[in-house]
Formats: C-alpha cells, structure tokens, sequence
C-alpha cells in the first residue's frame, strides 16, 4: 500500500512538472529524437553490413534495413513540422520498431541465440524517453509480455526462461532507474523555468516586467507570431501623492494589489491579454483578436475594476491611453507603444480616470 502510494504521489508529480515545461520537454524530446535516429542509422548499417557480408546472415537483413530507412528518414526529415511538433510519438514508433527489429532477430531468426540486445533496449527504454511515467512504464511492460511469449513460442524452454527472467530483470531496473532519472530531469526544468520566470517577471506585481516586454517586442516583429490589436499604457493617478501621504508601504501594497487583479484578468480574459510593468506605476498591455469596441469596453472594464482597489480606505484611479492597430503587421512595435502612450498624456490632462483612445497610424 506504501509503494502504491509513493507511486501515485510520483506520478502526480511528474505529471504537474510535464504540465509547466511542456514546451521545454518536447523540445528535449526533439533533440533525443534526431540522436537516436542520427546514430541507430550507422549502428543499423554496420551491424547490417557485419551480418551480411561477413555472415551471410541474409535473413536477418530486412529488419536492419527498415531500421536503417526509418533512422535515415527521420534524420532527413528532422526540419519538417510534423516532426517538430510530434518527437514524443514519433520516439516511441521508433522505438517499437527497434523492439519488433530485435524480437525477429534475436527470437525468430535466432531461436537458439539468448537475449542480448533486448536486455538493453529494456533497460534504456524507460530512460531515454521523457513522458508520464505510467505510459512509459506501460509501454515497457507490453513490450516484455510480447518477447516473452514469442521466447516461449520459437526457444527452446530453458533459453525461453532464461531470456524471460533477464528481461524482466532488466525491465524492472529500467523502469525503476528511469522513473528516478525522469523525476531528476523534471525537477532540473521546473528548476531552469522559475530563474528564467524570475529573470522576466516584476517581483512586486508578478506581472512581466520590461525585460520581458522587450523580448516579447522582438518576437512580434517576426512574420509568424501573433500580433495584438491593441497596446494599452496605464497610469495610476496621483501615486506620487499616494505614496507620500501614506508611506511606501502603501504604495507598495497598491501596486501588488493592482498586479493581482491584473493576473487575474490575464487568466479570465475571454481573447489574450498581457500585462508588463513599464516603470514606476506605469504599465503596458498588450490586446489580442479583438474589435475597436472590444479594446474600448476592456479599457473600461480594466478602470472598473481597478477602482475596486483600496488601501487605508482610499480607492485606487486609473488612466489609460489606448492605440489600436487591429492586429496589423507593424515595423516596430515601440511606435505602438510610443502611441498608446500619447493617449495616456491626454487622458492625464483630462484628470482622474480618464480613457483616451484612437486608431495607430
């Protein structure tokens, strides 16, 4: 009950750290992918070529072979999308058909011969792939079930026995080796996430900081990205005053209270939004797939809102410039920036809460 326990609870949180890294993960499985392939290829030719050749061991040649073309051709295709987008399954075929490969050889072909490459593959399996431990471990053990039967279908008893003691031997250390492995690596990603998160997040507000507003600039300046379709650019009023009146504390408390609501609004937000301190008590927004009217009512929904805000007793105002591009490819994006936040001066000329907004030119 303890083991099924601890299980679960490992599990779980494999699962929860695959969640957070899922881009980074799929990447690293990417990588592990166009590896196995680029070196299976040679390994598959030259144990093709050894038993060929030098063994005229021609029966054993096809399954060699399709390893090899499949190796090849995934290195060959390691730039297309489908590849990309799909390492984690492509791996795990992959991997099946190594394993299908190694059962004709070594069990079919050889019936005589004791297990020896199944031993590795059982063993390396469960490390080399990073997914929810469940699915791999279950992949492993289908894999056992299925050498096992095809030993005890073609081997002699006592080799078929020996080989099903070894494997299992073997798959029991592999999954029990990967699981540890794949836990360590999970927690290494998590671990590299939060410092890079740190690095781009405002530590008083929790929204992302100037750092990250920068970068997410230069990303929008690529053809392929999504462009927002309006920035927004925010002021608190009269914080100066609010911060000297009633200590920075307050001001401090304000301005996390107001990255809250916030990161709340980035959460509940019926199309993309996203919120960047720019400085001080300015902040940036950033407003995806949606009308002229839409980004008008968000503004005034956001002072709304805000308005709901109080420290020692008194509630929070804000004033906002508004530019709408209407999700246009745009040279630079700091000029949508620059005119969102000439609409912020005006409203500040007009007073407290006010709303300026108009079409980017």
């Amino acid at each position: 009950m303890r083991i099924q326990t601890r299980l679960r609870q490992n599990w779980k949180l494999c699962h929860s750290l695959l969640e957070n890294n899922r881009n980074q993960i799929s990447a690293l499985n990417y990588s592990l992918l166009i590896r196995l392939a680029r070196i299976s290829s040679i390994i598959m030719l030259i144990i093709g070529a050894i038993f060929g050749g030098l063994f005229r061991h021609y029966s054993s040649l096809p399954a060699y072979f399709l390893c090899t073309v499949l190796s090849f051709l995934v290195t060959g295709c390691k730039n297309r999308t489908f590849v990309k987008k799909n390492p984690l399954a492509i791996l795990y075929f992959l991997m099946g058909i190594y394993f299908l490969a190694t059962i004709y050889t070594t069990v079919i072909m050889t019936p005589q011969v004791r297990a020896t490459v199944s031993i590795a593959l059982f063993c390396i399996t469960p490390i080399l792939i990073i997914d929810e431990p469940w699915r791999l471990d279950l992949f492993v053990v289908c894999f056992y079930i299925l050498h096992t039967a095809a030993d005890f279908a073609f081997k002699p008893v006592n080799i078929a026995f020996t080989d099903a003691v070894n494997c299992l031997c073997s798959a029991l250390v592999g999954i029990y080796t990967g699981n540890i492995t794949l836990l360590s690596r999970l927690s290494e990603k998590e671990l590299l996430r939060h410092c890079e998160e740190d690095k781009v997040t405002d530590v008083l507000t929790g929204v992302g900081n100037r750092r990250r507003l920068f970068e997410r600039l230069a990303i929008l300046e690529t053809t392929e990205s999504q462009k927002p379709a309006a920035a927004l650019m925010i002021d608190i009023d009269g914080f100066k005053t609010y911060n000297d009146s009633l200590g920075h504390a307050a001001g401090d408390q304000c301005l996390r209270l107001l990255g809250s609501l916030m990161l709340s609004i980035e959460k509940a937000s019926h199309f993309p939004v996203a919120f960047y301190r720019y400085g001080g008590d300015e902040f940036a927004v950033f407003v995806y797939g949606c009308s002229r009217i839409e980004a008008d009512e968000f503004a005034v929904s956001l002072q709304k809102s805000a308005s709901g805000i109080a420290v020692s007793g008194q509630n929070l105002t804000i004033s906002i410039g508004l530019s709408y591009a209407g999700g246009q490819l745009i040279a630079n994006y700091e000029k949508l920036i620059e005119s969102a936040d000439q609409q912020l001066y005006r409203a500040k000329a007009l007073g407290h809460s006010q709303l300026c907004s108009a079409e980017y030119e």
